[in-house]
């Protein structure tokens, strides 16, 4: 067996480890709790660590960190030092923080966006505003039993309006056997970018329920968003 087979194990065990700990916290004295709570948090954190860092990879880990934990602080401390001076500027100490409303619109924004461009290109593959080519296909790369995370992938490179264009790592949705290395075969390209490769009407609308999918959390962010902005305007 592999690490990979054992990963599941360790990390309920770091976590089943942190919550006993949690749990004797509440029946040890005043002087007991307080070296307990920071065990359970450096449990936590390092159970967490380990298991991003083992699934998604170092590069992988700090992108996530950046993204969910530096990003967030960054947007925070930023958005404290504009209030402090909004509130010197108004002479007024009780106006409300504007973080929230700012984080909350990144948020919103980094579902949104991806969203209205899976929607759109997978609409307009859907409808016929794509173009249609032939891939010729040069590596394949059958990774359906999920053991990294990633789909099955198509490489390959097609003519468009005279302009060789290569593609690398496009997904592919459609059932049965991956097509071979050096076969041809017919795609949709969609009209914004990136670009994505459709290789049948499915997968265009598998995309653009993805999209849609990625609006359920996307418009709620946006909407808190403008609740907050209407707080501090």
């Amino acid at each position: 067996m592999t690490f990979k087979d054992y990963l599941p194990a360790f990390v309920v065990a770091g976590y089943a480890l942190a919550g006993v700990l949690g749990w004797l916290r509440g029946r040890v004295g005043v002087r007991g709790r307080k070296p307990l709570a920071v065990a359970v948090w450096v449990l936590v954190v390092a159970t967490s660590l380990f298991w991003l860092v083992a699934g998604a990879g170092l590069s992988g880990t700090i992108t996530v960190l950046a993204i969910f934990v530096v990003l967030p602080f960054v947007v925070i401390f930023l958005s404290q030092v504009l209030g402090r001076a909004r509130r010197k500027r108004a002479n007024d100490d009780n106006l409300p923080p504007i973080w929230p409303a700012v984080l909350l619109a990144i948020g919103a924004l980094a579902f949104c966006i991806p969203a209205a461009n899976l929607i759109l290109n997978g609409l307009s593959s859907l409808v016929g505003l794509d173009h249609n080519v032939d891939l010729l296909v040069t590596a394949t790369e059958d990774t359906s039993t999920f053991e990294d995370g990633a789909p099955r992938t198509v490489s390959g490179e097609y003519l468009l309006d005279g302009t060789r264009v290569f593609v690398d790592r496009s997904w592919w949705f459609d059932f049965g056997l991956l097509p071979a290395e050096a076969d041809t075969i017919p795609v949709s390209v969609a009209p914004m970018w990136p670009y994505p490769v459709y290789e049948s009407t499915w997968s265009a609308t598998l995309m653009t329920l993805f999209g849609v999918a990625l609006l359920i959390p996307g418009v709620p962010l946006a909407l808190l968003a403008l609740r907050e902005r209407g707080k501090v305007a």
